[in-house]
Parts: structure tokens; sequence; C-alpha cells
């Protein structure tokens, strides 16, 4: 205390003077002779005039020796602030997802729904009902989601960190860093609430963000779907019915093997559609992460290994479903018709595609147009195998209205050829010799012998 005179207080506030003209920080310590101590210095500071009152107080006093002006300590709590603000958004935006359905699609097990309610049972929701490790699923992941906010926060706020950051951040900071940790320490209230508000506004970006894109992509799955299965549907029940005239012949075989070949080349797409767009539902990822959602298409949906990997993720009503389809294709389990029926009830029931309704009017309409792409086609084309495809396309169409699809590349082609021997119970052997001979490897099909399998097709 003897050492503090008028002379030394003088200078002292010309120090502080010159800082908070500066907005700058000054380090009081090192301005005087080192036999000052801390005491020394905290006696100094509470005689100088402008750090007496707190209210009026131009600069601020850190452990005793910095003093540092009130328009570089707004600048630090902006730098502060920023950083708080950056550090929740970051967080918010690598937020695991609850994994809930959005939308909220229709009951899945409308039957089981009232078999609950007559027992007394509270009904859980879609997802739960009946599912107790659908539940345990939901709140574990809601948990995870949960304890990723506290931990990005407590691992925000530890002071050491911030302390760190924030000197790297602040070059006047970092060349006095008594500051800091006190000024960390003032402010943490500050930061929690900064880190927290970021975070929210984040995540709810984040959701809008993905919702949009969500909508987007399953509207063009929605489409897709829409455009590929009706005439889907229209082939396949041409088969059935087809299948159903042959019960008793040998041609039965082949019309099978024929319908098999048909439903897997147009099956697996059509549920990886659906499974798409089921994923999105759940926030499960279709593709892989270098790859866009939606840009999957064909080849992912035809890879049955990723598929089920997709299965499995989903809930257990689901799941069940997805695995029925999978197993008609893969194994020739139950009908075509009860996969049809499925297939729609995944559809239009659990995801609220809509689909056209064909009638027997819109079914006509559709068949015409099949019969007219055919009569097209049959009259430019050149290839004698292809001639004779349209050309028993168009008796199946005509003689039995058994529509089958055309199916124009080399494998398909190949595929509908193995049904020509069904025209012979159809045309007799007379008519099927007529198919026969523009086949033969061992004439030169000429361009009448064409015109001979047209003439029985379009008689």
């Amino acid at each position: 205390p003897s050492m503090v005179g008028a002379t030394i207080l003088s200078s002292l506030e010309a120090i502080i003077d010159e800082c908070i003209a500066n907005n700058s920080v000054a380090d009081i310590k090192s301005a005087f002779p080192a036999q000052l101590n801390d005491k020394d210095c905290s006696l100094l500071l509470s005689k100088v005039t402008v750090l007496k009152s707190r209210k009026k107080a131009k600069a601020k006093v850190f452990a005793n020796r910095y003093v540092a002006s009130n328009f570089f300590l707004e600048t630090l709590e902006l730098e502060f602030k920023t950083l708080s603000l950056e550090a929740g958004k970051i967080a918010g935006q690598s937020r695991p997802s609850s994994n809930k359905a959005k939308p909220k699609p229709k009951p899945i097990e409308k039957d089981a729904e009232k078999k609950t309610q007559k027992k007394g049972k509270k009904g859980k929701g879609r997802r739960q009902r009946g599912n107790v490790s659908d539940t345990e699923d939901d709140n574990n992941r809601e948990s995870a989601v949960d304890t990723h906010f506290t931990k990005s926060l407590e691992q925000f706020l530890q002071e050491s960190s911030l302390t760190s950051k924030l000197k790297k951040a602040n070059e006047t900071l970092a060349a006095n860093p008594g500051i800091s940790t006190e000024f960390v320490s003032d402010n943490l209230s500050k930061a929690r609430k900064w880190f927290t508000e970021s975070y929210g506004e984040s995540v709810a970006m984040k959701q809008r963000g993905g919702e949009a894109k969500r909508r987007s992509l399953q509207g063009k799955l929605e489409k897709e779907f829409q455009t590929i299965y009706p005439t889907f549907r229209v082939f396949a029940n041409g088969l059935i019915k087809m299948l159903s005239e042959f019960n008793s012949s040998p041609a039965q075989v082949l019309i099978k093997e024929f319908q098999d070949y048909y439903v897997n080349s147009i099956g697996f797409n059509l549920i990886g559609i659906l499974l798409e767009y089921s994923s999105l539902n759940f926030d499960i990822n279709f593709s892989p992460e270098n790859r866009e959602q939606g840009e999957a298409a064909q080849s992912l949906r035809d890879d049955v290994e990723h598929c089920r990997s997709i299965v499995n993720e989903l809930p257990n009503l689901y799941k069940k479903k997805y695995k029925v389809l999978y197993a008609f294709l893969l194994k020739g389990d139950s009908s075509l018709a009860d996969f049809l029926t499925l297939l729609e009830d995944i559809a239009t029931g659990d995801l609220e595609i809509v689909l056209q309704n064909l009638d027997k009017k819109s079914e006509r309409n559709l068949v015409f147009g099949h019969k007219k792409d055919l009569f097209t086609r049959l009259n430019s084309s050149k290839a004698s195998k292809e001639v004779v495809v349209l050309s028993m396309l168009m008796v199946f169409l005509k003689n039995g209205t058994f529509p089958i699809p055309l199916l124009l590349d080399s494998d398909g082609i190949q595929e509908s050829l193995k049904l020509l021997p069904v025209l012979k119970e159809m045309l007799g052997d007379e008519k099927f010799r007529t198919f026969s001979d523009a086949l033969s490897e061992n004439l030169d099909v000429s361009e009448l012998a064409l015109n001979s399998v047209r003439e029985i097709a379009l008689e």
C-alpha cells in the first residue's frame, strides 16, 4: 500500500484512459515495477475513477491485472455468441432422426385393431399395436435423440475448450490470456442459451428441408408406381386367365414359366418403389451414403440383399408384408393374385398412393391400346422372331382375350417364343406350322412366309 502514490495512480489512469479510447485491453501489472503484487494491483485499480462505479464504468477488470474496455467486451461477446450459435447449428445438423413415420399413414391392421378393442386393450398407435419390439425400437431411438443434445451441449460448455476456441477467434485475447477464463466463466449461461436456440433452429430447418425433399421424392415414386402398375396388373391378370384356361394342358407349364419371367422382370421394381417410399416414411436411407436418395431406381431395387436389409429396418407389420412379396418372387410362395392384392394393400392402404380405378371400360381401352401397338409394330417389323412374337400375342388377344405383355428386348423375345406351342392348341397343326416355318433356321425365311404369319394374326 505504501507504494501507492499519486504519480503511480496518475500513470495508471492514463493507461486505462488510453485503453478505453482505443477500445482495447491493458495489462496493468506489466506496466509497473515487478515489486507490485496482485494485492497492490487490486488496490490501485480500486482507486481509478472510471472503474469505481459498476453501472457507469467504461471498462472491466479481470484477474486483478487486466482492464478491458466495454467496447472490446461487446465485440468479444459477439464473437462468443457466433461461436456458440455455430456449434449449436452443427450439433443440430448431426442430430439423429427420431425414425417416426411422416406423414401418418392409415392403420396397417384394421382387423387387429378391432380385435384389440373388443378385448378391452388400449390401442397403442399404428406402429406400436401388438408389437413390443416396435415400441422398444421407438423408445431407444427417441432416447438417442435426447441424449445427442445433452452430450453435444456438455461437450461444448467445457470451459477449457471454450477458452481455447475464444483465444483462436480473438488475437487480442490470445495476447492477454488472463481475460478469457474469467470471461467464459461469466458468460456460460449465455453460451448455453445461444447454443440451445441455434440447435433448435438447426433441427427445425433440417426437418423442413428433409420434409420438402421427402415429399418431392415420394411424389416421384408415387407417379412412377401409378404409371407402371395399372398396365402390369392388366397383363398379370391376362396371364392368370390364360393359365386358368389351359389348366389341364401341357402348355400350362410354359405359361407359368413365362408368367414367372414377366412378373419377376417388373415385380422387383414395383416392390422396390414401395420399399423406397416406406424407407422415406421411416427416415431409413434406401441408397448408399455416396448416392442421392431417390437415385437408386432399378439397380438398387433389383438388389435383393440390399432391399432385404432395408426391410429388416422397418416396423414388424411392414416387414412381414414385404417379406411375403419377396417370398413370392424368389420362391413362388402364394399365387400371383395374392401377390397383386398384397402389393395394392401396401400401396393404397399403408402408403396412401392413389391408383387408377380400372373399371371394365378403362381396362378395355388399355387392352385396345395394347392391340393397336401390336398391330403397328407388326406391320413395320422385318425380323422373323419379332414378327412371330407379335403375331402370337395378337392371336392370344383375339382368340382368348389374353392381354400378354410385349417384351421386345432380346431376352424378352426368347422368353415369349417359349409360348409358341400354346398356339398349337388354339390354331391347329396347319396354322401352327406356318409359325414354326417362319422360325426355321434351315429355311431362308422370305417376306412371303412372314406375311403368312401376319395374315393368321390379323384374320
